[in-house]
């Protein structure tokens, strides 16, 4: 699922990404981490959400692998990895920020992650 520069996140959305629904949800104010079976999302104390993807479909080394083998992997307590990833961001009003990122080695996702921690927390209006 891919989204344009500044499109909301409507049919995949996840309480990190969503800046109404986080306000919603006191737990999910703090910095998090959501895991899935091919990737994980984590959301910064600025708001910004960095989604890091690995699996069929994504954009890298195991895009074409059978779309259950993570969860058939996991559930086999078998490690399901890549050596690359795929990377969307999505600013704390939950639109999304850029292009996605694809086939990024571990050191380009660590650096893109250190990237959307340090920016500032943008202003808005109070809801």
């Amino acid at each position: 699922m891919y989204f344009m520069k500044g499109e909301k996140m409507e049919s995949y959305r996840t309480p990190c990404n969503n800046e109404v629904e986080i306000n919603k949800l006191p737990s999910l104010n703090n910095p998090h981490f959501i895991n899935g079976d091919k990737g994980y999302q984590m959301t910064f104390k600025n708001g910004y959400c960095i989604s890091v993807q690995f699996g069929p479909g994504n954009y890298c080394e195991r895009q074409n692998a059978a779309y259950d083998a993570p969860a058939k992997a996991l559930k086999n307590n078998e490690n399901w990895r890549s050596e690359t990833a795929e990377v969307a961001i999505f600013n704390p009003d939950g639109t999304f920020d850029g292009d996605v990122q694809g086939w990024l080695s571990t050191d380009e996702v660590a650096k893109l992650i250190d990237t959307v921690r340090q920016r500032a927390r943008p202003e808005y209006p109070p809801i």
